[in-house]
Formats: structure tokens, C-alpha cells, sequence
């Protein structure tokens, strides 16, 4: 049970109850081997009363890593299927999830995502045999996020098939002596990739001759629904398509090909960063054309919105590639945003990974998502982890502010990675009511990431509601700016991240404004933070960057 963190044994003529024991945080994967249950459990153990690295998770805590806010550990529980007694407790790979059994049931193979390799457990001893990592490029890849989630094996017990979610393919790996019992070589090796669709989240072998592999994400949000009433066609970013792709089991020289298109498409991500080493006394220029060369750019704002497709805003901008007959908010409310393109850059042709907040915000904050998020798509079973809430969501690299730290940036979060805790009565009416005038309301911003609330502002209402209009994060921050601007020297934080939200709006819910004036606060609160900005003295002295 995965939200009640335990193990049920149930009689399945009866519907009654055998057993149910205690398992480690976040139980996922089962399987039986050598007359064992092993169990995969997402968050690992669970934490001891002394432990102060501790973060909460929905229905539990979780051990994490007072770095980076993620989870440190990952582990699996073997049970006696007789009565429910904990044999032991193996500490594998971050984020286990998906586990298989050997044919023979000598090995147990466990998938563990936050760590881009498999572990083998011998049963016979439990203890771990060898980790096999299944990193895309590993010899020359130091850039974790390969994601394996999903695992099948031959019939011969011979070759395991890893389902690498963010490669969107299938590592083939030939066991060795430490995994396998009829091996030849003395260690595992991944003998290629194979292909398929978008975030593949399992793996079935078929006959022997053929793999069945589950795409998470497949055709994703683009495809349309038609209303039965009158005949619209609708997009919603909760209502996604998946799929199932059957694939041939491939013969070495297929397989060789295979790899190669898979490194391809892999090009724009990971592995792109390994082209290119920056290189030495290169002039600062506003885009650096390899990751490591200086810009001109001393300080970045970096603004985070909310759920809004570019047709939806900019659709009816004159110089872009949008679809008018989708723009909703167009130039009548949200003159400043138009403005900006106008003045700037218009970016009509980017896209993005993020189709819900609660995945967006993890590409925003972390330019990756974990398995966790990617297992909860849709469903959100465990948690919807906007507003960074659950450990479990977590990268074991880290956040955007966590790297521009480690680089010596400075850096201040406004509104992100945190939820505003206040009295339960305050409505939106009340709390703009007081704005209106002049007065504060009264809020603590909370986080569960252990590295934020040392750079969070307390002034600026974090994302965990709506009741706060923009106009009112737009104030804190320009209270801030003016702040520094009285300080001597440049004070101004290098990295400031800022969530302006409120172009999500409430939708028709009663005791908000309507979508259009949500929408229209949040872009007057956009222009307000620009022209405090460009009229600072900040400006005239260092580029920005926004």
C-alpha cells in the first residue's frame, strides 16, 4: 500500500486480510524470489526519531539530503510471505521502483531511477551482487537523469531490458557472472538502446522475441477532445495520451543502428552538453555560445508564470506563428506582456516539458523531472507538487538556486519552491481589501526544501493559493529593489527567481475575480516589476537579463 506505507497479504476467495506489516517510506515494486517477498521502497527506510535531515511527504517523512532537499536513500524490504516477518532491509540506488525476479529466482533485479543503474541482490546471500549503470553515453556522460523505471528480462535470464524513461528507450543489458547464473563475462554491460515512444515506463518481454514497452507520455496533452454536446475541440494538460509500442527484439547489427538513433535524439539534451568544453579567454556576450563562457549579464530575473499557452496570450501578436482563434488573452489584457515582445524578443517557437504545474514547475526548477513525477502524471495519487512540497519530487542534483549557489552566485527566491501559511478565514476579498488600504496581511512562507528559506523573501506570498493578487507581489518586491538600491556597492542578489502566478486564475470559482482580471493583474504586475527595474539605478550600471 503505497500511501499507507505497508504490506498487505490478502486472501483473494475471501477478500479478507492475512497479514498487513510495515514497509520502508513509499512501497512501489514487489516481487517473489526464492521464497521471499522483495519489496522497492521510493523514499527508503523509515527515518529514526534523531534523524534531523527529515522532510515531509505526503502520508509519512522521508530521509533526505540536507543539500539538495531530495531523498538520500532507497531500499528493499524482504518479507516471509508465511506470516509478514521483515527478514531484512537492503539499502540499494535512489528512487527503486520497478523490481523483477530472475527465472530461476537467484537474482532479484531492482530499477533505481535517481541513481541511473540497476541493482542486482543475489537471493541466496541478499545483498547486493553488483549495480549495473544504464547511463546513455556512460564512459563519457557525467550528466545524471537517464531515469530507468521499468525492467524485464529473457527467458534465458541472460539479458535485462531497462526502460530508461528520460532516454525514451530501452537499455539492453547482457548479465554477467555477479547477475546472472549462466553468464559468460564477469561483469554486466549494456549492449545498446532501442528506441521508443515518449518516457517508456515498463517492459514486457513477449515469446522471447519481442518486447511490449508502455509509453508514459507517448502523444502527451496534443491530442484533442471533442465535446459530445456540441462538437469543440478542447486540450487539457490533465487528459493525456499513452501508448504501447511492440518491438522486434533486435540482432546486433539492428541493435548498433538502434543506439545510434537513440544517441541522435538524445543530442538536443544531456549530450549536447558534452560537445563542447568552454573554453578560455572568450568576450562576455548576452548568450554564451558554449555552458561555462562568461555573459554580459550580472543579474538575472528570472519570472515564473502560470499554465498559459503562448496562442492563449500571444496568439494574436502580428509577428509571431500563433493561432489567433486561441488567443484569450490577447494585447486588451495583457498589454505588457505584448509590449515586451515587441520591445525584445518573441519567443513563438518554444517549447516546453512541463504540461501541468506540477511538472512544470520541476522543469523550471530543476530542468528535469524524476520518475515519481512521472509515475503520478494524470493520477497524482501521492501528491500535486506545485508548489515543491514533497521530497520525493526532488532531483538528487539539486535546484536552479542550489547550482547558482555552488558557483558562488548570489541568489533570492521570491514566492518559489513555497506556500504562504495564514489564518484559514482570509478570502481574496480581504486580503485585497487590506491592500487596497495600505495595510499588510499577515503570512509565513514554508518550504520543505531545506535550502530555500535562508534566501526566501517573507514578504512576498508564495504560490500556494490564489487569494493574493500579483499587485501585492509586485509591491514586496519593489520594496526589496529599493532596498538595495540604498545600499552601498551592488547588493542586488545575482539570481532572483520569482513566481508571479496569478495568470493561472481560479477559473469560475466563486469568491475570485473572473479569468480575464487574473490574468490582467498578473500582467500590470509584470510591467510594474519591469519599470521598477528599468528605472533603477541596477539598470543603468549592469545588463539584465529577464
Amino acid at each position: 500500500m503505497n500511501g499507507n506505507n505497508t504490506l498487505e497479504k490478502i486472501n483473494i476467495q475471501t477478500g479478507e486480510t492475512v497479514w498487513s506489516v510495515a514497509t520502508g517510506v513509499a512501497p512501489f515494486g514487489i516481487t517473489k524470489a526464492s521464497g521471499k517477498l522483495y519489496v522497492t521502497n521510493w523514499a527508503g527506510g523509515v527515518p529514526e526519531e534523531n534523524d534531523k535531515n527529515v522532510a515531509g511527504i505526503p502520508w509519512g517523512s522521508a530521509k533526505i539530503d540536507p543539500g539538495t532537499g531530495a531523498t538520500r536513500e532507497g531500499t528493499v524490504s524482504i518479507f516471509n510471505p508465511a506470516d509478514g516477518k521483515l527478514i531484512k532491509e537492503v539499502v540499494v540506488g535512489l528512487h527503486p521502483n520497478d523490481i523483477i525476479s530472475s527465472p530461476d529466482e537467484k537474482f532479484v533485479y531492482v530499477a533505481n531511477a535517481n541513481s541511473d543503474a540497476i541493482s542486482a541482490i543475489n537471493t541466496n546471500t541478499d545483498e547486493i551482487s553488483e549495480n549495473i549503470p544504464v547511463r546513455l553515453g556512460e564512459e563519457q556522460n557525467p550528466y545524471w537523469g537517464d531515469s530507468p523505471n521499468g525492467l524485464g528480462i529473457s527467458g534465458d535470464g541472460n539479458t535485462l531490458y531497462v526502460a530508461n524513461g528520460m532516454d525514451n528507450a530501452v537499455a539492453v543489458v547482457s548479465l554477467g557472472k555477479r547477475a546472472a547464473s549462466n553468464a559468460d563475462a564477469e561483469t554486466s554491460n549494456v549492449e545498446g538502446f532501442i528506441p521508443t515512444g515518449a518516457y517508456p515506463g515498463a517492459v514486457c518481454v513477449l515469446h522471447n522475441n519481442s518486447l511490449a514497452v508502455p509509453n508514459i507520455e507517448s502523444e502527451g496533452a496534443r491530442i484533442p477532445f471533442v465535446s459530445e454536446t456540441d462538437g469543440k475541440v478542447s486540450y487539457n494538460s490533465h487528459k493525456q495520451m499513452a501508448s504501447v509500442s511492440i518491438i522486434q527484439i533486435p540482432n546486433k547489427t539492428q541493435l548498433a543502428d538502434y543506439t545510434k538513433r537513440v544517441e541522435k535524439t538524445n543530442q538536443l539534451f544531456r549530450l549536447a552538453l558534452l560537445k563542447d568544453l568552454p573554453r578560455e579567454n572568450v568576450a562576455p556576450v548576452p548568450v554564451p555560445v558554449r555552458i561555462g563562457e562568461p555573459s554580459v549579464f550580472k543579474h538575472v530575473v528570472y519570472i515564473i508564470k502560470e499554465n498559459r499557452t503562448y496562442d492563449q496570450i500571444l496568439g494574436d501578436h502580428p509577428d509571431g506563428d500563433g493561432e489567433p482563434s486561441l488567443c484569450i488573452f490577447g494585447k486588451e489584457i495583457t498589454p505588457n506582456t505584448h509590449k515586451i515582445c515587441d520591445d525584445f524578443l518573441l519567443l513563438d517557437n518554444f517549447y516546453v516539458s512541463g504540461k501541468s504545474s506540477a511538472e512544470g514547475h520541476q522543469w523550471t526548477d530543476m530542468a528535469i523531472v524524476t520518475d515519481y513525477v512521472e509515475k503520478n502524471v494524470r493520477s497524482w495519487f501521492r501528491s500535486y507538487p506545485h508548489v515543491q512540497e514533497d521530497a520525493l519530487v526532488y532531483a538528487p542534483t539539486g535546484f536552479l538556486w542550489d547550482n547558482a549557489r555552488n558557483h558562488g552566485k548570489s541568489v533570492r527566491i521570491y514566492g518559489e519552491a513555497c506556500s504562504p501559511e495564514m489564518d484559514k478565514n482570509e478570502t481574496w476579498e480581504s486580503i485585497y481589501k487590506r491592500f487596497k488600504n495600505g495595510e499588510k496581511t499577515e503570512f509565513i512562507n514554508t518550504s520543505t526544501i531545506n535550502t530555500v528559506p535562508e534566501i526566501l523573501c517573507q514578504t512576498f506570498p508564495g504560490y500556494g493559493t490564489h487569494k493574493f493578487t500579483d499587485l501585492i507581489r509586485a509591491e514586496a518586491f519593489i520594496e526589496e529593489l529599493n532596498a538595495f538600491e540604498k545600499m552601498d556597492g551592488d547588493q542586488l542578489p545575482e539570481l532572483m527567481i520569482m513566481a508571479l502566478p496569478n495568470d493561472h486564475t481560479s477559473g469560475t470559482r466563486p469568491g475570485f475575480p473572473t479569468p480575464r482580471a487574473m490574468v490582467a493583474d498578473n500582467d500590470l504586475a509584470l510591467g510594474k516589476i519591469l519599470e521598477a527595474l528599468s528605472k533603477s539605478r541596477f539598470w543603468k550600471i549592469q545588463q539584465f537579463c529577464y
